[in-house]
């Protein structure tokens, strides 16, 4: 889901990152953009270009104007 960092264009933006990391360690991550990211990249494009870049580093898939179809299995293994 979106609006996980704030639309006006602050760094503690980037305080997010350590969090999706370590989300994107445990599993596959997709990352739907809200209305926060959508104004961020508005009024301060040069701070979403380098979220988006960061994000993107980590192997997330930001959704941004884009949709996807299929499904996540995980097996879990009973003890």
């Amino acid at each position: 889901a979106g609006d996980i960092i704030s639309k006006y264009g602050k760094k503690s933006n980037l305080r997010v990152l350590p969090f999706l990391k370590e989300l994107s360690r445990i599993a596959p991550v997709i990352y739907g953009m809200g209305n926060h990211e959508a104004k961020l990249r508005e009024q301060f494009p040069e701070q979403f270009e380098e979220y988006r870049f960061r994000v993107e580093e980590m192997g997330i898939l930001l959704l941004d104007n884009k949709e996807i179809s299929g499904s996540l299995h995980r097996s879990v293994e009973k003890k």
